[in-house]
């Protein structure tokens, strides 16, 4: 199972939220249709079940190892 942490900025508000998806696959579909939404800002990446995940605090969260990728430009010229 993998754990995302995903950014989105809609309506000037900075939203994240965390979805389990069984494979990298249907990760990779919903990244493509936030991103072409115009929404999608960025998102962390965990090797880890959703529920494994909500366990740990945020001090073992942010010590975890993951694969963040965040567009800059995307963020900046949704605030405009």
């Amino acid at each position: 199972m993998i754990t995302v942490e995903i950014y989105s900025y809609n309506s000037g508000i900075r939203i994240i939220d965390k979805f389990e998806y069984k494979n990298q696959t249907a990760l990779d579909k919903d990244l493509v249709l936030r991103k072409l939404a115009g929404t999608l800002v960025g998102y962390r990446q965990y090797d880890i079940s959703l529920a494994e995940f909500n366990k740990l605090t945020l001090t073992q969260r942010n010590n975890l190892d993951c694969k963040a990728i965040f567009d800059k430009e995307a963020y900046i010229g949704a605030g405009k």
